[in-house]
């Protein structure tokens, strides 16, 4: 079973956790900006590929 993944709807970055996503999603719409302290935690800057399954 493929694990869950959660995207950010203002960057589209993923993250394995809800909270992160909406962390990020609040910084993003706030700033219009992404914050390097929330993105190194994504899907994307671990090195690992995008995901096949997003929950939104």
């Amino acid at each position: 079973m493929p694990e869950e993944n959660y995207e950010c709807k203002a960057c589209g970055l993923h993250y394995n956790t809800k909270e992160l996503a909406d962390k990020c999603y609040a910084w993003c719409s706030a700033h219009k900006s992404c914050s390097m302290e929330i993105t190194k935690h994504s899907i994307e800057m671990s090195g690992k590929s995008a995901p096949s399954s997003v929950v939104p």
